[in-house]
């Protein structure tokens, strides 16, 4: 089928027989590229696959996953699995709440620094980490230093000053 910008639909209405065209051509089979309509116009941005309640068990692809403009392939993933994640949650000086893989412990050490120790631990200390604070506002979650056992992550604001708020992290490599 070609691709245009806009579809028509047949009208179905109650109390009026439909022709089995009109059925057929609301109900068709899936196949081919899936795309975002609205309206009966192509659109994008618009809709979600899930949602934070109601979440598909699994997915299955061939090629890739565009993400943001990133392309995930599965040589991304496979070559390098996550070894490691967290998001930990931290409310005034306390961390709160830790949703994790692989994290036996998060203890704040200092304002806005953090030892994270792994469950299992990375063979050396050349395994790739990264940190993000939850809010936008935040410059950024730098690593100070880490150990094949461990890692200090600082979180820091937009003047590069370390504060207490809630972050994530994730971790890949040999272990």
């Amino acid at each position: 089928m070609p691709l245009t910008t806009t579809a028509t639909w047949p009208t179905l209405s109650e109390g009026r027989k439909a022709k089995a065209s009109e059925v057929e051509a609301k109900f068709d089979w899936l196949e081919g590229a899936q795309l975002p309509m609205s309206g009966g116009n192509f659109t994008t941005g618009v809709y979600n696959i899930g949602s934070t309640a109601y979440k598909w068990k699994n997915g299955y692809f061939s090629s890739f996953i565009e993400v943001g403009g990133q392309t995930i392939t599965a040589s991304t993933i496979i070559g390098r699995p996550v070894k490691g994640w967290g998001y930990v949650t931290v409310t005034g000086l306390t961390v709160t709440s830790i949703q994790s893989f692989n994290i036996s412990s998060v203890v704040r050490t200092a304002v806005g620094r953090f030892d994270i120790s792994w469950t299992t631990a990375f063979n050396t200390t050349t395994y790739a980490v990264v940190g993000s604070p939850m809010y936008a506002a935040l410059a950024a979650a730098p690593i100070y230093t880490q150990t094949a056992a461990n890692v200090i992550v600082n979180v820091l604001n937009g003047s590069a000053v370390n504060i207490d708020t809630s972050f994530s992290i994730i971790a890949t490599g040999d272990q």
